[in-house]
């Protein structure tokens, strides 16, 4: 139809800069946050999405030019069911005590590290 509809701000270095600063600080109390509080949060995060699922889809269809069926069928589910799954693995980060030679005490510790950008191409 060639109709404007939505008007997307483009982001300048300024803005990428403030936006690292504001999740590196974010990132100081999400690392430190109890684990199955952080699960709690991702599935509440999940359980809006599939509530909103209808507007997300018309957002999706609107932008991809994909069926609406699809990105409900498809693309929400996929985004349900993959931030379910990580969230579940809040709950699983654990260490590791290995053997190794001689009386060396060696152990993982898995923890977040930092802050992940993406760019996308649309």
């Amino acid at each position: 139809t060639e109709k404007k509809f939505a008007q997307v701000q483009t982001a300048s270095k300024e803005d990428v800069d403030i936006a690292v600063k504001s999740s590196r600080k974010a990132f100081q109390t999400w690392r430190n946050y109890d684990p199955f509080k952080r699960a709690e949060h991702m599935r509440k995060l999940a359980t809006l999405i599939e509530k909103n699922k209808e507007r997300f889809a018309k957002i999706d269809s609107l932008s991809m030019g994909k069926p609406i069926a699809h990105a409900i069928g498809f693309d929400l589910l996929q985004a349900v069911q993959t931030i379910n799954y990580y969230a579940g693995w809040c709950e699983k980060i654990k260490g590791e005590t290995l053997r190794v030679d001689g009386d060396t005490f060696c152990y993982t510790l898995k923890e977040p590290i930092g802050v992940v950008g993406a760019i996308y191409p649309w």
